[in-house]
């Protein structure tokens, strides 16, 4: 059950619409580019978990929150029983590179910002949202890759990684989890 849609970020809609009029310098087509890639894949990923999930799940898309002055912003929330699972979508395309607990875009060989850390930030002010809200769940972080042309080499053997072929056995998955939901 879909309890929180996601909206298109507002920085998205003024880039866009700034780029309909203008010229956007160099930094500002990129993020505009960058932003307007990951919402698609994020909607992608939406689609398919209202397809797939079958289970009484509660599902919160979009969730922007804030614990001790620290903001934080969870891509799709699916909460079943006493479980959080967290999922941070990555729409990322090409060949990329991990290597000393790192990623790289293979083309240019540089690092790029590791969504892993993202992922384990998340989950750790989420832990504390809840804690201080009187709640008590488990949380079970993913990242999710949803492009199908994506691929990591060396990838780390992590359960917490869910690649483009691994999405449908993901969901049968959270599928094959017992859910009786309640108010709480």
């Amino acid at each position: 059950m879909l309890l929180k849609s996601r909206t298109e970020p507002d920085l998205l809609k003024l880039l866009r619409f700034l780029n309909t009029r203008m010229i956007l310098s160099e930094d500002d087509r990129k993020q505009y580019l960058y932003l307007q890639k990951g919402y698609e894949g994020e909607v992608v990923f939406d689609q398919l978990a209202s397809e797939n999930l079958k289970n009484e799940i509660f599902i919160l898309n979009d969730l922007m929150l804030e614990i001790n002055h620290s903001k934080f912003q969870i891509d799709s929330s699916l909460i079943i029983q006493d479980t959080i699972i967290t999922c941070e979508v990555k729409n990322f395309e090409g060949n990329y590179l991990y290597r000393d607990g790192e990623f790289y875009l293979c083309v240019a060989q540089n690092p790029i910002t590791n969504p892993l850390h993202q992922v384990k930030r998340s989950e750790t002010l989420l832990q504390q949202y809840l804690k201080k809200n009187g709640l008590h769940f488990r949380i079970l972080p993913y990242l999710v890759f949803i492009n199908p042309n994506f691929f990591l080499y060396q990838a780390p053997q992590k359960d917490s990684i869910i690649f483009p072929p691994q999405i449908s056995n993901f969901m049968n998955k959270v599928n094959s989890k017992p859910s009786k939901l309640n108010g709480m």
